[in-house]
């Protein structure tokens, strides 16, 4: 039933990234003016609006989580403040593919939740399929260099966005490698933490702060969560992660400055590369529209004339308050916040993979939100959300037991049985 489930959520994940025509300048990209790509995910996104709009009509999901509720709170909020957009058509075409996502999050959610599909099995999928994405993309990266001032990228994208997906790939990796639930084989299980470490430096490579300090987050809280570890194995890993840093610290302090600092002054670096000046800016319009914003996805053109090189506000709450005000930065903020209490509740009652990931990508959303805008507009980040918030409504009581490979002795792992 519905085969076309984990299919969506993998093509989602990737379709709004890629570009193979090269880079548009913001007026061609708000006035309605569509590139090859965004013709293509835009088809995508409505393809997998009706599928799920039809199920939706079909069988209504007999649910009603908080965290999904607050996400449609916050796509329709997207929708109707095309009335009052600085650029409504950008507006209109960009919310209705937050509409189409949160759909597909009520049905997938509601499949999981009947029964009728397999959670465990389908979720595993997707995030093999991710990796597997990801590792062609990174081979390809070697084969034609796309290196951006010495910061390694993949073919066609931006610095930061390949860093977000190496950073969501390590975060895959270790739970795989910390969790029990993943339907992966015992021999893919040993590769496993060989493929972390290359993601690890992979990630190293793209010299993106915000992304390897959101992972630094994401990755305590999985190691700290992982029900593979025993209390005494977290307090060695995470004491021997503190060692080393403490370590590198003292010994090679002077190469790791240089390498935080990416070229540049210790006041750029102390100014977030001018992003306080940007913040201040956006401020001011706000008091214009503080409570309703100026339309979804409309700092692409408040911010431009400005800063030439803002395309978002580089500051998730920010980017939030500018398109729906300070009613949609707290509706985003309320999904986060519901995610991460969800997370630790399933964590500590019934741990598995869903929920082990939930922590690591609210976390790490959380930190690098400061800096970047992760869910300005649909793309990787908002996917991964939405995939991560239709596990955690999914019922986790229907449970099978089977030996987990990597655990001590072969003993049994209760884990989810995709309800």
């Amino acid at each position: 039933m519905a085969p076309w489930i984990p299919v969506a959520w993998v093509v989602l994940l990737f379709v709004s990234s890629f570009r193979f025509t090269g880079q548009r300048s913001v007026n061609a990209a708000v006035s309605g003016s569509a590139s090859i790509e965004n013709a293509i995910e835009l088809a995508v996104y409505a393809g997998i609006g009706f599928l799920a709009a039809v199920r939706l009509l079909w069988r209504t999901p007999r649910f009603a989580p908080f965290g999904v509720g607050a996400f449609f709170a916050f796509s329709l909020l997207s929708v109707a403040s095309v009335l009052w957009s600085v650029i409504p058509l950008f507006t209109l075409i960009r919310s209705m593919q937050l509409v189409a996502l949160a759909m597909l999050i009520a049905v997938t959610a509601g499949l999981w939740n009947e029964g009728v599909r397999q959670r465990d099995h389908d979720w595993t999928r997707v995030w093999l399929w991710y990796l597997g994405v990801a590792g062609v993309a990174s081979i390809a990266a070697f084969l034609w260099p796309n290196w951006q001032k010495d910061r390694w990228s993949w073919p066609g994208l931006h610095t930061g966005t390949t860093a977000e997906y190496i950073a969501i790939a390590a975060m895959v990796l270790l739970s795989m490698w910390v969790e029990v639930g993943w339907r992966i084989s015992p021999r893919f299980r040993r590769f496993v933490p060989f493929l972390f470490l290359v993601a690890l430096t992979l990630l190293m490579l793209t010299i993106t702060r915000s992304a390897l300090f959101g992972f630094v987050a994401g990755a305590f809280l999985i190691v700290w969560t992982g029900s593979r570890l025993r209390a005494d194995r977290r307090f060695a890993v995470v004491g021997g992660i503190l060692a080393v840093a403490v370590a590198g610290l003292a010994w090679f302090s002077e190469a790791l400055v240089e390498y935080l600092l990416r070229g540049q002054t210790v006041d750029q670096f102390y100014t977030f590369t001018g992003r306080t000046d940007l913040w201040a800016f956006a401020l001011e319009q706000l008091n214009e529209a503080a409570l309703l914003g100026f339309g979804y996805g409309s700092a692409r053109v408040i911010l431009i004339d400005e800063f030439f090189w803002a395309g978002t506000g580089h500051n998730l709450w920010i980017e939030a308050a500018l398109s729906v005000g300070i009613i949609g930065a707290v509706l985003l903020t309320v999904v986060l916040a519901w995610m991460v209490f969800k997370a630790l509740k399933f964590q500590r009652t019934e741990p598995g993979p869903s929920s082990s990931m939930a922590l690591g990508f609210a976390a790490a959303t959380l930190v690098s939100g400061f800096a970047s805008t992760a869910l300005a507009l649909p793309g990787l980040n908002f996917a991964a959300a939405g995939i991560m918030l239709a596990a955690l409504s999914s019922r986790q009581a229907a449970r099978v037991p089977f030996a987990d490979p990597g655990s001590d002795g072969g003993t049994l792992a209760v884990v989810g049985a995709g309800t």
